[in-house]
């Protein structure tokens, strides 16, 4: 590979490791330092009806400018509290009493180990009885009857001993598997929330290029010294910042309604 393929590949690289993970919603109109000291030699040298609107109008644009920066900084406070809170739910569904399991699964396994050799024992010895017999052998006979009643004495409490380990596994992994599935249940509500926000971003998405649109509508109305179209400009500016404002609005419920779900979901699964 040469030099040059090389450096375009780490430059691809790079490109596409700072991509975001989540996509931003369009940011409401800006105007410039000198679009607002045009917009207001406009204004002054307006009727006062249109002066009065053009002040308006620019103001509004700034307002609704301050209070995008504010959404900003909430969805993106809220999206990373969540995230936060959707991976530490995975750990704990992931993790959610698996050293008990292990403990208890241990101990069966444990159990059946240790008594083998008793179960072993009780198998050979009901084998030599059944020789005994056919040998009609009384004295062997009676031997092996009182040995093998001692043995199945053990071995039934034995027996006993592994089916009550099992069985406590086998709760304790019920109770695993209901909880892990009730709180996967819960977070199937966030996919939802998360279509309602790349639904409300794809359409921020459509406004932000109407907003680039105007904007440069009104860079020519404003270079034409046209107030008129100036206001016009800056009203249709206005009107679509709203409507940035009401889409990130709708954002912040889906992530707050989202923080709701996974509230919900962690109060299913139980601490270890």
């Amino acid at each position: 590979m040469n030099k040059k393929r090389l450096v375009t590949l780490l430059m691809a690289i790079t490109l596409v490791l700072s991509l975001p993970l989540q996509a931003s919603a369009a940011s409401s109109a800006k105007l410039s330092t000198t679009a607002k000291a045009s917009i207001e030699k406009l204004a002054a040298q307006s009727n006062a009806p249109l002066q009065k609107k053009l002040t308006e109008q620019s103001s509004s644009i700034q307002e609704l400018e301050i209070q995008d920066g504010q959404l900003n900084q909430e969805i993106e406070n809220l999206h990373r509290a969540n995230e936060d809170k959707r991976l530490a739910i995975n750990t704990r569904i992931k993790q959610l009493n698996a050293e008990k399991l292990a403990a208890l699964k241990s101990a069966a396994a444990e159990a059946r180990e240790r008594y083998s050799p008793l179960f072993a024992l009780q198998t050979s010895l009901n084998k030599q009885l059944t020789a005994a017999r056919k040998l009609k052998n009384k004295t062997l006979i009676g031997a092996l009857e009182t040995q093998l009643s001692v043995v199945k004495t053990s071995a039934l409490l034995a027996r006993g001993d592994i089916r009550l380990k099992d069985e406590a596994y086998a709760k304790v992994k019920e109770s695993t598997v209901k909880a892990t599935n009730s709180a996967r249940t819960v977070l199937k509500d966030v996919s939802l929330e998360q279509a309602k926000i790349s639904s409300e971003k794809k359409a921020s998405a459509e406004t932000g290029k109407q907003i680039a649109a105007e904007s440069k509508s009104l860079t020519a109305a404003i270079k034409s010294k046209d107030a008129t179209e100036t206001l016009r400009s800056v009203t249709t500016l206005a009107t679509l910042s709203g409507q940035i404002i009401n889409q990130k609005t709708r954002i912040i419920s889906s992530e707050k309604r989202i923080a709701s779900i996974l509230e919900k979901a962690a109060a299913l699964l139980p601490s270890n």
